[in-house]
């Protein structure tokens, strides 16, 4: 299962979501999933297979992983 979560207008989803990574969370920016192929403001997260902590931990990460996707911060 997954969620699909849109990002405010200064927030770059493809930035958001390499960062996320660089700190060990796997989210997937929305335009790899976008037929046209062009950045959309969604993250797809994916959350099936983790547990209570496990989810915790990642919005943790993922929060501090905010400010390096925000546009002109």
């Amino acid at each position: 299962m997954a969620l699909w979560a849109r990002v405010a207008a200064d927030v770059s989803a493809d930035a958001w979501a390499a960062a996320g990574r660089a700190r060990g969370v796997v989210c997937q920016e929305g335009r790899r999933f976008a037929f046209h192929g062009r950045r959309v403001p969604y993250l797809r997260l994916g959350f099936a297979c983790l547990g209570e902590a496990e989810l915790d931990e990642a919005a943790r990460r993922l929060a501090l992983a905010l400010p390096e996707a925000r546009r002109g911060g």
